[in-house]
């Protein structure tokens, strides 16, 4: 099962110049990627798996960053296999019991903001920005409603789909 990014995705990341974050590329196998799809119990949109299977843990020269909440907001990397510097099932686990189920984390921003995409319902495969860093979410006695609530309501939409958010990005090499 190879992968099938759509040729105007695989130029925006050549020409991008997408590169491994440590020695090689953090590309998850298909036996990674169904075991992810087990863990989110539900199938990855096909662009995005497509990516996993290709780059995994990668980032860009300079500096990445998409609009979100009517600012450039900074990617620092995107996360990969279990054996990659960042694995994504590790930090999906990470998230703990407030993280939406529905939603996967796939790469950080300096601050440790996440960028997600939807696994399930109506906006399947949109990607959105998650402004994690400045929530005080309390870990011992909370309300769990309302901090779940708190959480989803700093999240923004910044692409329909894995291959626009690739496009939408900015790249500025330093």
């Amino acid at each position: 099962m190879g992968a099938t990014m759509s040729k105007e995705v695989l130029a925006t990341l050549g020409n991008a110049g997408i590169e491994p974050l440590g020695s090689t590329y953090g590309n998850m196998n298909d036996t990674e990627l169904l075991e992810l799809e087990k863990v989110v119990g539900a199938k990855l949109p096909r662009d995005f798996r497509d990516f996993l299977h290709t780059y995994g843990c990668s980032t860009f020269p300079g500096t990445a960053s998409i609009e979100a909440n009517g600012e450039q907001q900074p990617l620092s990397c995107f996360f990969g296999s279990k054996d990659s510097k960042y694995p994504i099932v590790s930090d999906y686990h990470s998230r703990g019991q407030l993280w939406p189920k529905a939603l996967l984390p796939f790469a950080d921003g300096p601050f440790g903001d996440r960028f997600a995409i939807r696994l399930r319902g109506k906006a399947r495969g949109e990607v959105l920005f998650c402004p994690i860093h400045d929530l005080e979410l309390s870990p011992g006695v909370f309300e769990p409603a309302e901090e779940i609530n708190e959480l989803l309501n700093s999240f923004c939409t910044v692409a329909s789909s894995f291959a626009e958010f690739i496009n939408s990005l900015r790249i500025d090499p330093d």
